[in-house]
């Protein structure tokens, strides 16, 4: 994390930085930059990590074997959807399965247009050759919180799963 802090963040602003009497005006140049390129993907790290091993298995609907970062591949809009976390487990056969795919927001107040576009990355894994997706999960993690309209789909559809900050680091 030191290393992308001071790529990311540090090393562009150095003169700045250095002169004295400009650092004040620096933090607020450099905040959007921060949270994007340091906090939200440590945030994300954090979430693989709840998923692989805290989370229960209702909420994941089964045991996760794997959890990893991805790309899906849309070949009809001739674009590729970032997933933050990807679970997979074994199904009764022993195949491999997606039990969830998620998103993980630092920053921003989670809604139901995070929702669809995980849903539409969901009906795009189900296509796939050898990893079985028809039970897959959609988990949302956010540190900004939820919207509304999105916490009244998760309290109807099981399938839909909300992670807060409070879930997140909440002890046994």
């Amino acid at each position: 994390m030191k290393y992308a802090r001071e790529h990311a963040v540090m090393r562009p602003a150095c003169g700045d930085l250095e002169r004295a009497g400009r650092s004040r005006q620096v933090w607020p140049r450099l905040q959007r930059t921060f949270l994007s390129k340091v906090v939200g993907p440590h945030f994300e790290t954090i979430c693989r990590d709840w998923a692989r091993w805290e989370a229960e298995p209702d909420v994941l609907g089964g045991f996760p074997t794997r959890v990893a970062a991805g790309v899906v591949n849309d070949s009809a809009a001739r674009t590729q959807h970032e997933v933050d976390v990807a679970v997979f487990g074994r199904d009764e056969q022993g195949r491999e399965e997606l039990l969830a795919i998620c998103e993980a927001k630092w920053h921003d107040t989670v809604g139901t247009g995070h929702l669809r576009r995980l849903a539409h990355v969901r009906s795009l894994s189900r296509v796939r050759d050898g990893v079985r997706a028809d039970r897959c999960r959609l988990l949302l993690f956010s540190g900004g919180g939820f919207a509304d309209d999105l916490r009244s789909v998760a309290a109807t559809d099981l399938g839909v799963r909300l992670v807060d900050l409070d879930r997140l680091y909440a002890a046994d």
